[in-house]
Parts: C-alpha cells; sequence; structure tokens
C-alpha cells in the first residue's frame, strides 16, 4: 500500500496518471516515484475502503495473496495530520459483482 487518500467517491481501478488525482505536488512526485521504484512488482491500484480490515478482504477476494497483516504505507509525509482529498473522477470504475465465501 502506497498510501491512504480521501475520497468523495467509491473507486475500484487502475491508476494510470497520478497527476488525474489532483493531490499537493509533494504527494504527486513522491507517489510517482514509489510506483515507477516498484513498477516491475506492483500494479498501481485505488480501492475504497472505510478500513485496513476491509481492504484486505476485498483484496483477497480479487485474488491478491501475501498482503501484509497490518497497515504499512510505503509514503509517509512529516506534517499533514490529513491526507488530501483526491480527485478521483477520471477513474475507471469496475463493478462487479458481490460473491459469498462458501
Amino acid at each position: 500500500m502506497v498510501t491512504v487518500l480521501q475520497s468523495e467517491e467509491a473507486v475500484n481501478s487502475k491508476l494510470h496518471n497520478v497527476e488525474n488525482l489532483n493531490l499537493p505536488q509533494t504527494w504527486q512526485r513522491q507517489i510517482a516515484q514509489i510506483i515507477h521504484d516498484n513498477r516491475m512488482l506492483y500494479e498501481p491500484r485505488m480501492e475504497t475502503a472505510t478500513s485496513y480490515k476491509e481492504l484486505r478482504g476485498r483484496l483477497e477476494g480479487h485474488g491478491y495473496t501475501n498482503l501484509p497483516s497490518s497497515v504499512a504505507s510505503m509514503l509517509h509525509m512529516q506534517g499533514y495530520s490529513k491526507a488530501p482529498m483526491a480527485d478521483t473522477s477520471s477513474c475507471k470504475i469496475r463493478k462487479t459483482m458481490i460473491r459469498k465465501k462458501g
């Protein structure tokens, strides 16, 4: 997980361009650098959730494995008490059917 951002919309999509989120330049540059540094290991995605437990459950449902058991974001910004609001209007929302396990 790169970081936690605020959003007014529910999002579940690939992240194609960090600039479309209209974040402060410092956040934008650092997120883009983390994505670039890890481009061979991870696919950048955006997913909304009310808690890390909910996010982890959704990712497991999508087939992701080896998820960390606790929140450990790669971006640590000093001096920010609240994450900025991300403009997610350019993100494509992929609608899926809810499935029950077992």
